[in-house]
């Protein structure tokens, strides 16, 4: 740098040194700076901190101060922009900007800071109050240029749920939940439930995976949308459709424990870890009764576990095309029969054109297992106990309709004993799940156009499975409810029981409990009839008689609910007898407007 000398006289330099000094004053007391102590702490240790053999920061004292009394007053948000700022021109500022590494592309930096001019990194590092880390992130390019996403505010949220929907209602289960909740009514601590529908998709589901189906759908149908990100897409699915979820991928995991434990929170109550505890408990009975039951089966007493599989699409394909995912194929069912004795499974096939998945057919396809194994003859006098396992659904198995049959098993001699026992809901993983998963792995990868490849690939994919394809069998679905009906009575509160017994020598009684280790349940008595009774018949009663057991006393609880019922019930009437009569009159009002108006 040069430097020019010159010289003065004594009166110039003495006028000078006078107006320098009032300059100086008038500059002072313009220009002061208020700087508290931790500033000035943070520009002393700046200043003491030795970068590099050049002394970047200690060479220009004046600079740094003046530099950190400006950025030390700048909020987080404008500190964050001009270190960008500052990144952004060194690298404009670098001869190579760019060098070539064996992990890639990297950019080299000229590094600047304001009021001082070229540092080293160090120096660099220290004025801004930065770590390497913060400067290496903040030196990434962003793909979207720090910019806001333009397209998230252009997602089709119609399509996008009309897409998810149908996805859901073809691959999803629906799984019911039981929420509880309670409320205080009249000083009354009142509890109440109600049931909510979750629909459930299959656990090798992805994120990622549907919003590829997404973009490829809406090509494929020439569906013009803004195409959503990956956090875009997963974001408003969440919020639109929050009922459809993605099944975890644990081996046996129970849905209803899943939502109970989400809708928990951090702070769960009593009442809260109550339920989980009790379904978790009940459902550790039944599978340990289960175990032991399926080592004990014998040739005598046989251990059998029926379940559906899931639907299998015919014609499947190994390269699905992608509108096959919307349409809807012909379904073949797959029930199977795991026998525990042998432990060998038996698959009975059949497509949605034949039957249905109902009562009948799981009645209908155990006739047909039990003549084919020999477990019953009909007109033979049966020596073996027959008890079977099943998943908790009351539309297909846990209803009267099943226990009826089994019951009339026992009661026409064609065997010695019987029992129908359901898992838990939501821990009903079984015997017949595990070869259901043989098949499902060996057909995925075929092609299948006909159930004769069907059978074919259930025979192969596992040497313990069998396959029996009932498709051109005439005589094997056949209609039981209606002459079931007449023989036995309805149970009450099936749902609420878990296992089912039926014993030699008590025809048309059938023990009904909620565990493997409480009692049988009895039906409660009718609290209507013991208020009648004891009001309007006691009278007439011996007075010697009336303590008999038979004329039970009911209590102030009973007779208030008694009262609710019947005031609910005249109610209830009288609202129909007047939605009765105003319909009759409609008619011959009409006409008198009719006439009226002529």
């Amino acid at each position: 740098m040069e430097h020019e000398v010159c010289t003065a006289s004594g009166d110039d330099i003495e006028a000078s040194a006078s107006a320098g000094s009032s300059y100086c004053s008038a500059e002072e007391d313009d220009e002061i700076v208020e700087i508290d102590e931790a500033v000035t702490e943070h520009i002393d240790t700046v200043l003491g901190v030795r970068c590099c053999e050049n002394d970047c920061i200690a060479s220009h004292p004046e600079a740094v101060t003046n530099f950190l009394r400006g950025y030390m007053k700048m909020t987080k948000d404008c500190q964050r922009t001009s270190i960008v700022t500052a990144l952004a021109m060194c690298l404009a500022f670098s001869e190579d900007n760019q060098r070539h590494h064996s992990t890639g592309v990297r950019q080299r930096y000229a590094y600047f800071v304001p009021l001082v001019g070229q540092v080293c990194r160090t120096a660099f590092k220290t004025a801004y109050n930065v770590s390497n880390g913060t400067i290496n992130r903040y030196g990434i390019k962003t793909v979207h240029g720090n910019a806001a996403n333009k397209h998230a505010q252009f997602v089709d949220e119609e399509a996008l749920k009309a897409f998810f929907t149908r996805l859901a209602s073809t691959h999803a289960d629906c799984v019911p939940v039981l929420f509880r909740y309670q409320k205080t009514v009249d000083g009354e601590l009142r509890r109440y439930h109600t049931t909510k529908e979750y629909q459930l998709l299959p656990s090798y589901f992805t994120w990622g995976m549907m919003h590829g189906w997404y973009i490829k759908w809406a090509k494929d149908a020439r569906v013009r949308i803004k195409e959503p990100s990956l956090s875009s897409f997963l974001t408003v699915l969440e919020r639109i459709c929050p009922e459809i979820r993605i099944r975890s991928v644990r081996d046996n995991v129970c849905d209803a424990c899943v939502i109970y434990r989400n809708t928990m929170g951090a702070e769960p109550t009593v009442d809260d870890t109550e339920v989980i505890v009790a379904h978790v408990e009940d459902a550790k009975a039944m599978r340990a009764q289960y175990k032991s039951d399926c080592e004990a089966a014998t040739s005598e007493k046989i251990v059998t576990t029926i379940d559906y599989a899931q639907n299998i699409a015919l014609p499947h394909s190994a390269q699905t095309p992608s509108m096959w995912y919307f349409i809807s194929l012909i379904s073949v069912h797959v029930f199977g029969i795991h026998s525990h004795p042998d432990k060998l499974q038996w698959n009975l096939i059949y497509s949605e054109r034949k039957a249905k998945k109902g009562s009948t057919e799981v009645i209908s396809m155990l006739d047909v297992y039990a003549r084919m194994r020999n477990i019953y003859s009909a007109g033979v006098v049966g020596s073996k106990h027959w008890h079977v396992y099943a998943t908790n659904c009351g539309g297909q198995v846990k209803n009267n309709f099943v226990v009826q049959f089994l019951t009339f098993l026992v009661h026409s001699k064609g065997l010695k004993g019987a029992k129908l026992s359901f898992l838990v809901k939501g821990h009903t993983k079984n015997h017949c799940d595990r070869h259901f998963g043989y098949i499902k792995r060996h057909y995925t990868k075929r092609d299948m156009w006909i159930l004769d490849d069907v059978e074919r690939a259930i025979q192969e994919s596992s040497p313990d499975n069998r396959c029996f394809n009932s498709e051109q069998s005439d005589h094997i679905f056949r209609e039981y409810k209606e002459t079931r009906e007449k023989l036995y009575k309805k149970l009450d509160n099936i749902q609420s029981c878990q296992i089912f017994e039926v014993r030699n020598g008590e025809p048309g009684v059938v023990y009904c409990r909620t565990r493997p280790d409480s009692e049988p349940v009895s039906p409660p008595p009718n609290k209507e009839k013991i208020h009648d009774i004891h009001k309007k018949v006691l009278q007439y009663v011996p007075p010697d008689l009336r303590s008999d057991p038979l004329y039970i006393v009911p209590d102030a609880a009973d007779r208030a609910e008694v009262a609710a019922t019947k005031r609910f019930r005249r109610q209830k009437a009288v609202q129909k007898k007047k939605r009765s009569a105003a319909n009759a009159d409609a008619p011959r009002k009409k006409r008198a407007a009719e006439s009226d108006n002529q």
